[in-house]
């Protein structure tokens, strides 16, 4: 609609937007950790050994006043009820940024909703929520690597190559069997292909 357009959205995960017409967060916290572990050494200090990258963190925090306007719809009282809906789901979940960042795969791993200022019947004009996602960094059930910002980079590149036909045949064709040797024939050996015009 006309009015969603007008307003955007601020970040979406899976089937849920925040945005003014929904749930505005007012907050957005990223947290990236490294995983090192301590190998005992005999007499002196331990090593550290790098394992590779944890789990990244994410948390989004805002409030919804229920009775709020925006274009022709009340943001109403149900967001956070939503919110709790997509995550039953279970499943892992792009999240994408209002300017089009992908961010890949993430989890929601709690919920929490703090109500005040209450009318009638109970009902909550404020509502206060805190959404954590974890990175969901798995393989998907076709057997693929969940690969995001990167391997987007990649392929623009090797489209933008072949375009300016710096891609020749020989080349495509060894990528074309590195991809396939890394994954078999699924879903990113098909795109590759289709880049590549192969």
């Amino acid at each position: 609609m006309a009015y969603l357009d007008a307003y955007g959205e601020m970040l979406s995960v899976g089937p849920f937007d925040f945005g003014l017409t929904s749930a505005a967060y007012n907050a957005l916290n990223r947290k990236h950790s490294w995983r090192w572990t301590k190998v005992e050494r005999l007499g002196v200090k331990p090593a550290s050994q790098f394992i590779g990258p944890d789990a990244g963190e994410m948390t989004v925090k805002g409030i919804i006043y229920a009775e709020l306007l925006v274009g022709p719809q009340m943001v109403g009282t149900r967001q956070v009820e939503r919110m709790r809906m997509v995550a039953d789901q279970g499943e892992p979940l792009y999240v994408i940024d209002g300017r089009g960042n992908v961010f890949g795969r993430w989890v929601i791993t709690s919920v929490e909703e703090d109500q005040s200022i209450f009318v009638a019947h109970g009902a909550a004009r404020k509502q206060e929520f805190t959404v954590s996602l974890q990175e969901y960094g798995g393989t998907s059930a076709t057997g693929f690597t969940n690969f995001t910002g990167g391997f987007d980079v990649a392929i623009g590149s090797l489209s933008g190559f072949n375009a300016l036909g710096i891609v020749a045949d020989v080349a495509t064709s060894a990528v074309l069997d590195l991809v396939g040797d890394a994954f078999g024939d699924g879903p990113i050996t098909d795109v590759v292909a289709d880049v590549l015009g192969a």
